[in-house]
């Protein structure tokens, strides 16, 4: 007897919007991508990206913050754990990064691309969110 797969649960509206954002911000930067763009990549209209979002700034905040906790949250928990070694860390963390960087091969270029291109952007979030000190 064949087994039923169920269809994969439809993501909400505002994760939509994210994942679009998160690849038209990857493919193009901040300063390149229009909110049209990425209502048009999620399938959905301007006005309803502006309802949940209010502005491309405060999305691309939340992007870069994900973006960012996911490359340091894979790292720092190697480095501050008291438990190991200087030496268990240093052979560590290649195998981490190498992980991260298979799964996520734009993680690097997009974070440093965006710090460079908008450094005052990347600081304002930074200084926002406390994500460099936690």
């Amino acid at each position: 007897m064949a087994r039923k797969v169920k269809p994969a649960p439809d993501l909400s509206t505002e994760e939509k919007i994210k994942e679009a954002a998160k690849k038209v911000f990857t493919q193009k930067g901040y300063f390149a991508t229009r909110t049209r763009d990425i209502a048009e990549e999620a399938g959905l209209n301007l006005a309803l990206l502006n309802y949940y979002f209010r502005s491309k700034e405060k999305l691309f905040e939340i992007v870069m913050l994900e973006k960012v906790q996911k490359f340091f949250g894979v790292l720092l928990p190697v480095l501050n754990n008291p438990a190991t070694t200087l030496e268990e860390k240093m052979e560590s963390i290649p195998d981490k990064y190498i992980d991260l960087i298979l799964e996520n091969p734009d993680l690097p270029i997009f974070i440093m691309s965006e710090v460079r291109n908008s450094p005052d952007l990347f600081i304002k979030i930074a200084n926002n969110k406390n994500f460099l000190r936690e």
